[in-house]
Formats: structure tokens, C-alpha cells, sequence
């Protein structure tokens, strides 16, 4: 039966997207996205959400680091990612602030106006 509720999940997230603020007030110091970096070149909400994320490069004093997922990776288990492409928003002692699951409209609605607001810092 958990197996049946993870699959639910997982694909829920993949089709739905999922975003939560954890720490509202904490600053933003590094950006690490979870995707297939292929993807960026297709016209897929993948692609949108991986050219999203590379946009915070351009946030002062915000690191950035992309996560290839056809390579092994210790950071899949520590940040829990389940579905690709996931952008997390990390604060002070890699706490996640902010964490953006998927490729659905929402979630490149939120996720847009999020890197917005980390690039005019």
C-alpha cells in the first residue's frame, strides 16, 4: 500500500508541480537544480523551468549549482528529490527555503516570480 501512495505522489507532482515556502524571511544563498540538462534545448515546461533556474546566476551573492540526474549524486538523498526537474532554494547551513517540484504551469508561475525576486536582490 506505501508503494501505491509514493507512485500517487510521484506522479502527482510530476504533472501538478509542488512548491512550499519553508522559511519566508531567511536570504537566499544558493539555487541547485535537479534536472536532465539536455532537457533545456527542447520546448517542454522541463526546458522552462531548467532556463528559469539558470536565470538565478544572475542573483547577487547567489551561488548556483545544477545537478546533472543521469549522474550519481549524494544530493539526491540529502535533499529528498524524487522528481526531476526539482529547484531548490537553499539559505545559511543548506537549509531549504524553497522547493519547486515538476513542470506544471504553477509551478513555473511560482517559480518565476521566486527567481524575480532573488535577481533584483
Amino acid at each position: 500500500m506505501k508503494k501505491v501512495w509514493i507512485a500517487l505522489l510521484l506522479i502527482l507532482t510530476t504533472f501538478m508541480g509542488t512548491s512550499s515556502l519553508v522559511y519566508a524571511n531567511e536570504k537566499v544563498t544558493k539555487v541547485m537544480l535537479f534536472a536532465d540538462p539536455r532537457e533545456a534545448e527542447t520546448s517542454c515546461g522541463c526546458a522552462e523551468i531548467i532556463r528559469l533556474a539558470r536565470e538565478s546566476k544572475n542573483g547577487e551573492n547567489v551561488a548556483f549549482e545544477e545537478v546533472d540526474i543521469r549522474k550519481i549524486s549524494d544530493k539526491y538523498k540529502k535533499y529528498k528529490i524524487m522528481v526531476s526537474p526539482t529547484v531548490i532554494f537553499l539559505g545559511q547551513n543548506d537549509s531549504v527555503i524553497n522547493r519547486f517540484q515538476g513542470e506544471g504551469s504553477r509551478v513555473i508561475k511560482k517559480l518565476r516570480h521566486a527567481i524575480k525576486q532573488i535577481v533584483k536582490k
